[in-house]
C-alpha cells in the first residue's frame, strides 16, 4: 500500500514539474500581421512576419514595412505566442498583441 502510495506521489511531482518547466522554458515568439489599407476583413491581403524574439523587432519590422508602401491607412499589429485558430483560415490567437 505505501509503496502505491510513493508511486503516486513520485507521479504526481513529475507531471507537475513537467507543466511548470514547459511553461517557464518555452520560447516568447512575436510576429506580425500586417493590414493593407486597414482593411482587417480583408484576409487574403494580410502579410504575415517572420516569428520574432522581441516585440521591438517585430515593430520594427512593422515600421519598415509601413515606410516602404508609405499608406497612411495600413494598420499592423504584433502578437505575442500565437497559435492558429483551429478550423479557421488565417486566423490567429496571441496571448498579448500591441500595435504601433
Amino acid at each position: 500500500m505505501r509503496s502505491i502510495r510513493v508511486i503516486t506521489i513520485f507521479g504526481l511531482c513529475f507531471i507537475i514539474f513537467f507543466w511548470i518547466g514547459s511553461i517557464l522554458f518555452t520560447p516568447t515568439t512575436w510576429a506580425g500581421t500586417y493590414y493593407p489599407n486597414g482593411c482587417l476583413a480583408c484576409s487574403n491581403d494580410y502579410i504575415f512576419s517572420p516569428e520574432y524574439s522581441t516585440k521591438e523587432e517585430c515593430l520594427e519590422s512593422a515600421l519598415s514595412l509601413y515606410r516602404l508602401r508609405n499608406n497612411p491607412n495600413d494598420e499592423y499589429e504584433c502578437g505575442k505566442n500565437c497559435r492558429p485558430l483551429e478550423n479557421a483560415y488565417r486566423v490567429y490567437i496571441c496571448d498579448e498583441t500591441v500595435d504601433y
